[in-house]
């Protein structure tokens, strides 16, 4: 089951969130909302869901989040400033590391700068937790040149330019001018409402963002796809996305769990000589389903004992061109498809 959330308790995104039907969900989301998506491949998916209700008329904003930050950091920002790549930034960060070896050893680089801004960490942060570690210890030492190097790194930005970190940070600031500065699409229409589908996570200031959106009286959902298995057999571990919606939860959002309908399925049983001829028909019946529109990626190939199948599955979807993504071993107990198949 997907959780999501919703910063109103009759929010128009409760039908999308709810049913876990993108199709029929986006029925209810008009032209002045904006739609978050995870990556830039999944926003062809959400058009075309969209045109499948609607097939004319204007299709709502559908951007990721950078983007959606982007917009609003144009519309906010006076003498907004350039975000740098994190190459560029890398550039800048040599410089400021010349003469430190500590920070050059550790790998102190623009990735896990803007990682660490994305989480809510910041140079006096760091500081404090070097105090914590004692600034005589190694560990003390490191957090302290980490925040000293920082702060130069940003000294050298000057204000006309930024990571994606810091952009995010000074949109963040400047979100309660919206209260007054309202954002508008290209017809002119008032945007106060958006939604963020299939994440698996939000950062800390992505939450802090669609937070104070709420604050500013948009209409605001979030639907988590449901969290990928781990490698560990432990099945008590807390999901990302629930602890994130637990945050929001805490902030009175509207919560809830979007139950998907197990799809009709079709269950046969065939004795077969070998195990290469059980896997020859397998990927048979596999590039027949996908000549008749079926995607790759609501195909599996399960199999008891993989380590032993493993290697006949590889070679045999190799020859026929069949391109295959192996996963590490996954419990399917607790899915309910493979909990009705066990039943049939």
């Amino acid at each position: 089951m997907a959780l999501w959330v919703t910063s109103r308790s009759d929010s128009t995104f409760r039908a999308l969130l709810e049913g876990g039907d993108l199709a029929g969900g986006l029925r209810d989301v008009s032209a002045s909302s904006i739609v978050i998506v995870p990556t830039r491949r999944q926003k062809e998916a959400v058009l075309r869901a969209w045109a499948l209700n609607h097939g004319t008329g204007e299709p709502p904003m559908i951007e990721t989040m950078a983007v959606f930050l982007r917009r609003m950091g144009d519309h906010l920002l006076f003498g907004a400033p350039t975000i740098l790549s994190e190459n560029e930034v890398d550039v800048l960060i040599r410089q400021v590391i010349a003469d430190s070896s500590m920070l050059t050893s550790i790998g102190f680089e623009a990735q896990k700068l803007v990682r660490w801004t994305q989480y809510g960490i910041t140079p006096d942060r760091v500081d404090e937790l070097a105090d914590l570690a004692h600034a005589q210890s190694r560990k003390g030492r490191i957090l302290a040149e980490i925040a000293a190097g920082w702060r130069k790194l940003i000294d050298l930005y000057g204000g006309l330019a930024c990571d994606r970190g810091r952009y995010e940070l000074e949109v963040l600031a400047r979100l309660p001018n919206l209260v007054k500065r309202p954002l508008r699409t290209p017809s002119g229409d008032e945007i106060s409402s958006c939604v963020m589908i299939a994440t698996h996570g939000v950062t800390t200031l992505d939450r802090d963002v669609l937070a104070a959106l709420a604050v500013c009286g948009w209409d605001v959902g979030v639907g988590f796809a449901d969290d990928l298995p781990t490698r560990s057999e432990t099945q008590d571990r807390i999901g990302v996305s629930v602890a994130d919606a637990a945050w929001f939860r805490a902030q009175d959002w509207t919560y809830g769990e979007t139950v998907r309908s197990i799809p009709p399925y079709e269950t046969f049983s065939v004795a077969l000589a070998s195990r290469e001829e059980e896997v020859r028909r397998c990927i048979a019946c596999i590039k027949d389903d996908v000549r008749h529109g079926t995607s790759l990626r609501d195909i599996a190939i399960c199999v008891p004992g993989a380590s032993v199948y493993r290697q006949i599955v590889e070679d045999l979807a190799r020859r026929a061109d069949l391109p295959l993504e192996a996963a590490s071993s996954i419990p399917l107990s607790a899915e309910p498809e493979a909990t009705a198949l066990r039943s049939a």
